[in-house]
């Protein structure tokens, strides 16, 4: 699969609760892998037991991240942010 195309963070309550990397499989197929990382977060860590990692699949590196957005508003929070981390980072 290679090196991350794109890394975005998922951000709760202002801080980084999970890294998405997203590779590109092939052409017009992305894999965006949600990977917690905030590990004093009890309620993250609880949701991801049964899955260390997850991944969604898109034809474009949005819809990737939109589908891992979708599963953490689901699944995790509904007031998210996914903000690119480069993008992030000129932000701070």
């Amino acid at each position: 699969m290679g090196w991350a195309v794109k890394v975005y963070d998922a951000i709760h309550s202002g801080e980084t609760k999970i890294k998405i990397p997203v590779f590109e499989v092939h052409p017009r197929c992305y894999s965006a892998v949600m990977l917690p990382v905030a590990r004093s977060d009890e309620y993250l860590i609880t949701r991801f037991q049964e899955h260390k990692l997850r991944h969604e699949l898109g034809e474009t590196i949005e819809d990737a991240v939109e589908m891992c957005k979708k599963w953490i508003r689901i699944n995790l929070w509904q007031d998210v942010h996914v903000i690119e981390e480069s993008k992030l980072k000129t932000q701070t």
